[in-house]
């Protein structure tokens, strides 16, 4: 996923603060069905673009901030209990029957 992160120093408590923060554009037509943004999801040969410290210009990034194609994404029903933010474990996402 494309994201950004930040380590700055707060003024006032003079502690570092490191931020991050995941990049998401429009959903594609799949996500689109459950919610209205996705996160940016780059293909593999532009991970390297996105993490290049020389590309600092929009212009150069722009391109790579766009909906990740829904033919490349599969969907399932999954439990209820995977609403619950508390729960995290591996049997979460496995599909259950309809």
């Amino acid at each position: 996923m494309a994201g950004l992160y930040d380590v700055w120093v707060d003024k006032k408590t003079g502690k570092e603060i490191r931020s991050y923060t995941i990049i998401t554009t429009t959903p594609n037509e799949l996500v689109g069905k459950y919610h209205e943004r996705l996160p940016v999801i780059l293909k593999k040969e532009d991970e390297a673009v996105w993490l290049n410290p020389d590309m600092t210009e929009p212009e150069q990034l722009l391109p790579l901030l766009k909906p990740y194609a829904a033919e490349d994404m599969e969907e399932w029903q999954v439990g209820d209990a995977a609403r619950n933010p508390r729960n995290d474990y591996p049997e979460l996402i496995k599909p259950v029957e309809e």
